[in-house]
């Protein structure tokens, strides 16, 4: 298993590339040409050129490439009037939200270009009627079992490769048998747990993430603006059953969570009543990759209060 780690700045040097005659082409509008109608205008752009997606926005072109894993959004766009490129790598929840807001305060700025604003639930729900939605959607890749009760679609998805009887507890067989080598040749074992390899993927040190945490608290990260607004989305953290654990009624937590097989990770701010605010950082590996471990998501809460009940136990 390989990845593919590319930081902002080589993205907005890919996408200039694209636009920029002789750099990778002679002529590069040949790829922003339509090729295909889209079926889903509001899903990224009306038509498909080659490799890039097509739009229009406030009367000028816009191409845009995206990609997306568990956790991390990535979206790059390029206005070719302007020669203008703009890149947002993004982990963390409410990423399509905070794209928006980010993009359309940038290019409004720049050339008056106003970004649509993107499909959203009505005001007064309606009511739709979800069985004739239901079914088996599959594509190369995935196989998506779409059903309802009470009115109220579930979506799963499994590997097209495995036998559709497949559930979510053979799947977490299956992750537990790789963990132990006894999925296949042990090689091959080794190499699906490489994904967890620090060396590579994207890591850091509780010191670091904590360090970061602090600047951010301090608005010494970015503007104060930016700081505040990073600060708001930990705040309103969905996941609440780890750090929060650790910690009584009446002290703020503002957290970000972090999963990815057996690491299981976690870093916030915790405020007291008293005004006092600590950054938190626990990281933990596991011995196996169950998504649910109650007993681990607590002790990352208890070890949380420990370490800061020992900062407020000093003179």
């Amino acid at each position: 298993m390989t990845g593919l780690f590319v930081p902002v700045d080589h993205v907005v040097a890919l996408g200039r590339a694209h636009l920029t005659p002789g750099a990778l082409l002679a002529d590069p509008a040949v790829m922003r040409q339509p090729q295909v109608e889209l079926p889903n205008p509001h899903g990224g752009g009306r038509h498909g050129g080659i490799g890039w997606s097509l739009d229009e926005w406030d009367g000028q072109q816009v191409v845009s490439h995206s990609g997306d894993t568990i956790g991390q959004h990535a979206a790059l766009w390029a206005l070719p009037e302007f020669g203008t490129t703009v890149a947002v790598l993004i982990n963390g929840g409410r990423s399509v939200e905070f794209q928006h807001h980010l993009v359309s305060e940038l290019l409004h700025g720049l050339h008056g270009v106003r970004v649509p604003t993107p499909l959203a639930p009505p005001d007064r729900p309606v009511y739709v009627e979800v069985e004739p939605l239901t079914g088996v959607y599959e594509r190369a890749g995935s196989r998506i079992h779409v059903t309802s009760r009470n009115g109220r679609l579930s979506l799963a998805m499994l590997d097209p490769t495995r036998s559709p009887s497949s559930t979510p507890r053979e799947i977490t067989s299956l992750l537990t048998a790789i963990w132990q080598d006894r999925a296949g040749p042990a090689e091959a074992c080794a190499e699906v747990r490489g994904a967890n390899d620090p060396g590579r993927s994207p890591s850091s040190t509780p010191r670091q993430v904590t360090g970061l945490l602090a600047a951010i608290w301090r608005n010494e990260a970015g503007t104060a603006q930016a700081c505040a607004e990073v600060r708001d989305i930990m705040s309103r953290q969905v996941l609440q059953h780890r750090l929060v654990s650790g910690f009584p009624d009446g002290v703020r937590t503002a957290g970000k969570t972090g999963t990815d097989f057996a690491v299981r990770n976690e870093a916030g701010v915790v405020e007291y009543p008293d005004n006092k605010r600590y950054a938190v950082g626990v990281f933990l590996r596991t011995g196996s990759p169950a998504t649910r471990q109650p007993l681990v998501d607590r002790a990352i809460g208890e070890a949380a209060r420990a370490a800061v009940g020992h900062l407020r136990s000093q003179p």
